[in-house]
């Protein structure tokens, strides 16, 4: 009986085990902010939009009211599938402007349920209320119409019923992942925070629009509707992060120092779409295979084919999906490769700190005759700027490109950038514990810079960054120091912070440090610093970035504890029982 006790045992305790186990790997494998469920939508709306005007509508109104919308402006006529797979159509041209045939088209579509919103209503102000007549019954819907709704983050994402939960968690789980990595680069989030809505049009055909919802193309086979697979969901295609670029570009100070015309605006989506896809996720072989492609044979061969032929830069076309992009797009990418690609990390840090000012709003994606003035300026700007993030002068190569630098531009100074890495002798310690804390302070090339003076910081959660000791570099551009770590116990940072020289740019490094209580109790705090100098804005300004496990490991201990209760507990039971 006691083996049988024993087996009990052993078998509950797995089991638990096995429960916990299961929650903390799908702790770490899935974000805690990402929700996926199937939601039924009350009727779908086509909007005929043949002219369109530049102008995308933005339906993510509709969405909210339950109503999926998909605009039309690749179509002359009004398609005959509105008949059986839509219940609401929205004209943006008036009826003396539409044909014969889509007008006896609206006869049959009205005769059989449909509504018609005409151009001269306003189709926003209507939804809300056709939501209600379709919630009622008063209206029905032609079809049973299911959407995959996902969020991640600030994205919210309208998957077509024919991707699986699983795939579409994935999917968003990654795009999510690009979000936050755009947000990283640019150091801001678009539409000030705002979420973003991603949704699919199947009536357009290899076509992407950079607006608030991101709407991705589609194609109708066999009168059903489905997302083109080979536009890929999973992993997603490169038109998501594309099109995903423009959406965290939008309304950010960045935007003000590349946004100098479409060229650039389309540019730095194909280039960070590369950067994240390539360099940084490399989630798929087959789609990092087809980014190194796209480099390779377009971007390196539009530079030679502009070097060879001698081309004037400006008489090229700057605007979007123009002749000048992908001779840019070349340039660009060249740089990155010669001089890392974190050059468009540095770029935005460096705009920021600079005295550079943005270029405003209203002039953004205008400067499309670059012999103007204003735009000549814009451009020497950039390429300041970028020499700054790239760590050497980038105006000879442009001259080279048969670039004008304007004289204001030409006559300032580009530092060098350094790179600064942070090392601590361990993450966690207990009060009152020595730390040994070091800094390598390299050039971009990676030779070390010596007799460079590096500080150390202490920075609590919400606290001001106070120092802990200076040092100098020595000749492997290493410096340290080791100090007795006085605090009370929680997560803290160290902070390195180099503030530059006449040569070398500024440079920073933080790490993780974690301080328990010691074992013993202690009547008096200790501060462990005595000077209160304060950093710049930009240390004060962390992001701290916290596990799900981490902050949920207090409950596993309480069910392991539980756990072993109840093993105790059954197995007295069990052996109380007679035999």
């Amino acid at each position: 009986m006691r083996l049988k006790f024993a087996l009990a045992g052993l078998l509950l305790s797995l089991l638990v085990i096995s429960m916990i186990m299961s929650y903390a790997l799908a702790s770490l494998s899935v974000s805690q902010t990402t929700q996926v469920e199937r939601i039924a939508f009350y009727a779908r709306a086509y909007i005929f939009d043949p002219e369109q005007n530049d102008r995308y509508w933005n339906v993510t109104q509709f969405y909210a009211n339950g109503i999926e919308a998909h605009q039309d402006f690749q179509s002359q006529t009004i398609r005959q599938e509105v008949l059986t797979s839509y219940d609401i159509i929205i004209l943006s041209i008036s009826d003396e402007r539409l044909s014969g045939s889509d007008k006896s088209l609206l006869v049959k579509f009205k005769e059989g349920g449909g509504v018609v919103i005409p151009a001269s209503e306003d189709a926003y102000r209507k939804i809300p209320f056709l939501r209600q007549e379709y919630v009622s019954g008063r209206l029905k819907a032609k079809e049973q119409i299911v959407l995959t709704r996902a969020e991640a983050g600030k994205l919210v994402i309208f998957y077509p019923d024919t991707l699986s939960l699983d795939d579409a968690t994935q999917s968003a789980i990654i795009l999510g992942d690009a979000y936050e990595f755009y947000h990283d680069l640019i150091g801001e989030y678009g539409f000030k925070g705002n979420r973003i809505y991603i949704v699919f049009n199947p009536l357009l055909k290899d076509y992407g629009a950079d607006s608030n919802p991101i709407r991705m193309d589609g194609d109708y086979v066999k009168g059903k509707r489905f997302v083109r697979m080979d536009l890929g969901l999973l992993p997603p295609h490169p038109d998501f992060f594309h099109e995903l670029v423009h959406s965290c570009f939008a309304r950010t100070k960045a935007n003000g120092w590349i946004s100098l015309n479409g060229a650039f605006g389309e540019a730095f989506a194909n280039l960070f779409t590369y950067y994240f896809g390539h360099e940084i996720l490399q989630y798929s072989p087959a789609l990092t295979h087809e980014y190194e492609l796209y480099a390779q044979g377009r971007w390196r061969d539009a530079l030679q084919e502009y070097e060879a032929s001698q081309m004037n830069p400006y008489s090229l076309d700057w605007g979007p999906h123009r002749s000048a992009q992908q001779y840019l797009e070349g340039m660009l990418s060249n740089i990155a490769d010669k001089h890392g690609w974190t050059t468009w990390n540095w770029l935005f840090k460096i705009a920021r700190a600079s005295q550079i000012p943005p270029i405003p709003r209203e002039k953004q994606e205008t400067f499309e005759n670059l012999n103007q003035k204003d735009a000549s300026l814009a451009f020497s700007r950039f390429i300041y700027l970028l020499s700054l993030a790239a760590g050497q002068d980038l105006r000879p190569q442009f001259r080279s490109w048969r670039f004008k630098i304007e004289p204001e531009i030409e006559s300032l100074k580009v530092y060098r950038v350094s790179s600064l890495a942070l090392n601590l002798s361990s993450n966690s310690v207990k009060t009152g514990d020595p730390l040994h804390v070091s800094a390598r302070l390299t050039k971009a090339e990676g030779n070390p810079i010596s007799n460079e003076t590096v500080g150390f910081y202490l920075k609590s959660a919400g606290g001001s960054p106070r120092s802990i000791g200076n040092t100098t570099t020595d000749r492997s551009g290493e410096a340290a120091i080791t100090f007795k770590v006085e605090v009370d116990a929680g997560s803290y940072e160290i902070v390195a912070l180099y503030q530059g020289s006449l040569t070398y740019g500024q440079r920073k490094a933080n790490a993780s440090l974690t301080v328990e209580a010691p074992m013993t109790k202690s009547t008096t705090t200790v501060s462990a610093v005595t000077s209160t100098t304060e950093v710049s804005k930009e240390i004060n300004t962390f992001p701290v970035q916290v596990t799900r496990l981490q902050t949920d490991w207090p409950y596993l201990v309480l069910a392991l504890m539980v756990a072993a209760i109840a093993v105790i507990f059954v197995t007295r039971r069990l052996r109380s029982r007679p035999q």
